[in-house]
């Protein structure tokens, strides 16, 4: 096999290894206010279990931080006369294992799925979304995906945004 099919069928079962899907649900009828902006982040753990995560992180924690990167990052932070806000609830999270995937695809695959709801001041819901991730194949190079998978997450959710 040559060194470029073999470079092929890598890069193919590493994107294989990966799945994600969002989608955001505006309201009938109600629409994004113009120039709006997202003041604030609230983020709740709906999992009903407890994660033994690296240096003190959360799973509320993690995708706090993820969603204001991805906000600041979008130029949608900050507070405004049109300030909306986020409520990021965090259905599944499984945090996987690299080696795992390494070993066997499918095993140790590290999920993430959350819903979102956007609200205005008067907490009148704009819109809703949701997004979820999953890698389930890879090995080394998806080290770190426990973490990281978070920050794909948000980026999906501020992605779809108007």
């Amino acid at each position: 096999m040559s060194i470029f099919k073999s470079a092929l069928l890598i890069i193919f079962i590493g994107l294989a290894g990966c799945s994600s899907v969002s989608e955001i649900q505006p309201v009938s009828g109600v629409s994004f206010p113009a120039g709006y902006s997202v003041g604030m982040v609230e983020v709740e753990d709906k999992t009903g279990k407890f994660y033994d995560l690296d240096d003190d992180y959360t799973v509320t924690g993690l995708m706090q931080e993820a969603m204001e990167e991805a906000l600041e990052k979008a130029g949608k932070r900050g507070a405004s006369s049109n300030s909306l806000t986020y409520k990021v609830a965090v259905i599944q999270y499984q945090q996987g294992s690299a080696v795992a995937r390494w070993m066997m695809p499918g095993v140790g695959k590290t999920i993430l799925s959350v819903e979102g709801t956007v609200v205005d001041a008067t907490g009148a819901v704009i819109a809703t979304s949701q997004a979820t991730e999953s890698i389930g194949a890879g090995g080394g190079f998806t080290a770190g995906a426990w973490k990281y998978i978070f920050g794909n997450v948000a980026d999906k959710l501020v992605g779809d945004l108007p």
